[in-house]
């Protein structure tokens, strides 16, 4: 019988290629391996005619992952906070600058030399220089350093600047007076080396946001705030203290919750 078959296939070229087709997918490979070992020298022309199959396509797809790169995540609000507080940095500069140089105006600073000039003798310096037991105003402004973590750096290079530059000498206080968005008074307090520039830049800013210049300082008390810390080798009490402000003149005394007092004297 398979002698008849392989006869038939022999006489048929179109047959064998037909039949090697359907033997040659890879669940029948057993039986075409039976085949050549039944056909023999027949089978040599079934591998003659084998045609040739196109390859299973393979799709091949690249995942990414994000991997451990912290800095793509960080980077944006990084920069913001840099930002922030170079300005910060900057604006303590140019108020350690302004209490070197001696560009002095009524402040917290002022209130407390006033103070201190009218029980002690001889009589302190109101502004200037880098002592800060005399120039309070240069020791609350290296406290706000502190307190903003500025670096040691930044607080020499404005010594620096302030001894030593010619530019540093320029550097003084201006206040504008005027009316902001939604007709909200306003006092802007700014330090600068360069008036004109520093005007057109506040009426810029106020004109865009609905404002303008005006007189309002009629409008405003200034006033000084005073923080100390008991010491715990003081024989007064609590209650002695405010009542020593308020002789004093203070308005209102507020014993804080880290135990520091706080008053508000005009």
């Amino acid at each position: 019988m398979l002698r008849s078959l392989a006869r038939a296939l022999a006489k048929t070229p179109s047959t064998p290629c037909r039949a090697y087709s359907t033997l040659a997918h890879p669940r029948l490979s057993s039986c075409a391996i039976s085949l050549k070992i039944a056909f023999g020298p027949c089978c040599t022309q079934l591998v003659r005619h084998r045609p040739n199959f196109a390859p299973l396509a393979v799709n091949v797809l690249q995942v990414r992952f994000s991997g451990h790169n912290k800095w793509s995540k960080i980077r944006h609000t990084k920069g913001a906070k840099d930002a922030k507080k170079s300005q910060i940095f900057a604006k303590l500069c140019l108020e350690i600058i302004s209490a070197i140089k001696g560009s002095f105006y009524f402040s917290f600073s002022t209130f407390i030399l006033l103070l201190l000039k009218t029980f002690i003798s001889p009589p302190l310096p109101l502004a200037g220089g880098t002592d800060i037991t005399t120039n309070l105003r240069l020791a609350a402004a290296l406290n706000r350093a502190r307190l903003a973590k500025m670096p040691k750096e930044n607080i020499e290079g404005a010594f620096s600047k302030a001894t030593k530059s010619k530019d540093a000498a320029e550097m003084e206080d201006q206040t504008y007076e005027g009316y902001g968005p939604g007709g909200v008074a306003m006092i802007i307090e700014t330090i600068t080396d360069k008036k004109n520039r520093t005007s057109k830049s506040v009426r810029e800013i106020l004109n865009k946001h609905g404002g303008s210049f005006s007189s309002v300082l009629w409008m405003f008390e200034k006033k000084g705030k005073l923080r100390f810390h008991p010491l715990q080798t003081s024989p007064r009490t609590p209650d002695q203290m405010v009542e020593d402000a308020i002789e004093a003149g203070a308005e209102d005394v507020e014993e804080l919750i880290d135990d520091d007092a706080e008053g508000v004297a005009s």
